[in-house]
């Protein structure tokens, strides 16, 4: 499908990772809506360690359109994740931190690309680079005819 006919609010769950044992995988799930160019959704993450990870996140983030040589169209999504964090007693607060920085580019068609994830996991910010990005066969595309 072309970005030409990718107009509207529609579901997609992308996921990201190299497939490779022991390696993180993130699970993305959200709308995409391309008339004001916007990712709403959530991201888990998993991955084969014991224990397993606890790290979900709120995403949100915009979507560009870049074309770098005639008929190379790229899709751009820069997000940032946040959770919610709860101090313990005897202290009544919780407040947002950011947990998740991300950046794909992703084909014209979005269902192939590349992907930079930092996120706060143990404490520390681990760094994510060139990790592939596959769309979910689920996700729904609407057509300008549908």
């Amino acid at each position: 499908m072309s970005t030409a006919t990718q107009v509207g609010l529609f579901l997609v769950r992308w996921d990201i990772g190299a497939a490779l044992p022991g390696a993180p995988t993130f699970v993305l799930s959200g709308t995409v809506d391309t008339v004001r160019n916007l990712f709403n959704g959530a991201c888990r993450m998993s991955q084969a360690i014991n224990p397993p990870p606890d790290f979900s996140s709120n995403v949100q983030g915009t979507i560009s359109y870049m074309t770098v040589m005639p008929d190379q169209t790229h899709i751009l999504v820069v997000a940032t994740g946040t959770t919610i964090q709860t101090l313990p007693p005897p202290a009544i607060l919780s407040f947002t931190t950011t947990n998740l920085n991300l950046r794909m580019i992703l084909s014209d068609d979005w269902t192939i690309g590349v992907a930079h994830v930092q996120y706060f996991f143990n404490n520390r910010w681990n760094d994510l680079e060139n990790v592939p990005v596959h769309l979910d066969p689920a996700s729904e595309f609407p057509t300008s005819g549908s």
